[in-house]
């Protein structure tokens, strides 16, 4: 909290480095300091980056401004706040499911039942005791049947899982596979009450492209206004960047060094995707973004040019660790031979911050597949007996996906699916499938 000497000239401010240079004296106000830049100015030349109190429609920053260090008295009276840290602050960490009742493949399913171990993070100064959590969510066929588990005390900077026997959940039978469940996760403990949220899915998906980002460019293109985007360690340039790669050393990110800059409009794009074969496809990465929120800057993704996620308009989004961001996609990519996903950047003259991280780029979904069809190219013809004995006798490629080449349903690829394919194709025998 500031004070400065308003001058008549200020109130037709806009945009950029305020300096008073005309008009006379209008009175004293006072202001608050969010940020600073060194060379708001020019080079070498910073300012204070401020909240006015005039509302969002004053200027073109949606309230805030810029004012030349020392300009107009800024920074007299100043009064700097000091919050106590709240004793215990305890927030969702990650999960882990269990099968209980099942067929034992350790995949959630319709008709089975699986134990949900959850940690918990405490960032507060003091060790949290008595710790208790309730889940509960509102998708039906999703039946909690133990609701409670409680936690050992946990310290700072601890983490701690939930105590045996954990949660249990039961899915009903008449559940979909493929679909996306999600908690809600109530935290108490002596010292204050938390909530936070959480997600999962029923039945498997099927993976059919994964980039861990280790490779070199592996297809990925980038463009647009003050094109940012950087493949490679993440530098620590930006107090909102993150320190390391969610795995690995390598990510995609917006300056890997620093934040990205005013008034850019750039963009990643995927190398081409198949999903022909996929229905109810998500796309899945590791995101660690910090952006203004959109009605200032927009961090958007879009499949084959239509938008599916933007930032919240009405929160800055600071993530500080990364976060497994999951997108529902099937609109735009089931069934397409050719899908693409962008990540664009939009900022304006305001604040700016880490941008973009990208991390484990996945596309899956849930396949489906013409038995026998080894080449996956939809349909059962002689091509594909040929790619089964190149891949049998001479090391061709595998079937795509490797079990597709299995025919006759026995559970294994091998020369008896050539001679069923052959007998289906030829001589008017039972078409393959299980």
């Amino acid at each position: 909290h500031t004070c400065f000497s308003v001058y008549n000239d200020f109130f037709s401010y806009n945009s950029g480095c305020y300096q008073h240079t005309s008009g006379s004296y209008a009175g004293g106000h006072c202001v608050v300091i969010v940020g600073w830049d060194d060379n708001a100015c020019g080079t070498g030349e910073g300012a204070w980056i401020c909240k006015n109190s005039w509302g969002e429609g004053w200027g073109d920053l949606g309230g805030y401004f810029y004012i030349k260090w020392g300009d107009s008295g800024i920074g007299r009276n100043s009064v700097l706040p000091l919050y106590p840290p709240d004793p215990v602050t305890l927030a969702y960490e990650t999960h882990q499911i269990t099968e209980a009742t099942g067929d034992g493949d350790g995949i959630p399913e319709p008709g089975e039942s699986f134990t949900l171990l959850v940690d918990l993070k405490n960032t507060g100064p003091d060790t949290a005791t008595s710790v208790q959590a309730s889940l509960s969510t509102s998708l039906t066929g999703i039946n909690i049947t133990d609701a409670t588990a409680s936690f050992q005390n946990i310290a700072t900077n601890q983490v701690m899982s939930s105590d045996s026997p954990h949660f249990t959940v039961e899915i009903d039978s008449t559940v979909e596979a493929g679909i996306r469940v999600d908690f809600d996760l109530n935290i108490a403990c002596d010292q204050g009450a938390f909530s936070g949220t959480l997600f999962d899915f029923i039945g498997e998906f099927d993976t059919t492209f994964f980039d861990d980002m280790e490779g070199d460019d592996n297809g990925w293109t980038h463009a647009g206004i003050l094109d940012e985007w950087e493949h490679g360690a993440p530098q620590v340039g930006s107090r909102t960047d993150p320190v390391s790669a969610h795995s690995g050393t390598k990510i995609w990110g917006n300056d890997l060094n620093g934040n990205y800059e005013d008034t850019s409009d750039n963009y990643l794009v995927s190398p081409v995707i198949k999903c022909s074969n996929l229905e109810k496809t998500r796309l899945w990465f590791s995101r660690w973004l910090a952006v203004e929120k959109a009605i200032y800057d927009n961090a958007d993704i879009y499949v084959n040019d239509n938008l599916v996620w933007r930032n919240d308009s009405t929160y800055d989004q600071l993530d500080s660790k990364w976060y497994l961001h999951d997108v529902d996609i099937s609109a735009y990519a089931d069934h397409q031979d050719s899908v693409q996903v962008r990540f664009e950047l939009t900022s304006d003259e305001g604040l700016y911050l880490g941008g973009w991280n990208i991390d484990d780029f996945v596309i899956v979904g849930t396949a489906t597949y013409i038995w026998g069809d080894a080449n996956n190219d939809q349909d059962l013809t002689v091509s594909d007996v040929i790619y089964l004995i190149n891949f049998l006798f001479k090391n061709g490629e595998d079937p795509i996906p490797p079990d597709v080449g299995d025919a006759d349903c026995d559970w294994d690829t091998d020369v008896s699916d050539v001679i069923y394919l052959i007998n289906f194709l030829f001589k008017s025998g039972p078409k393959p499938g299980c």
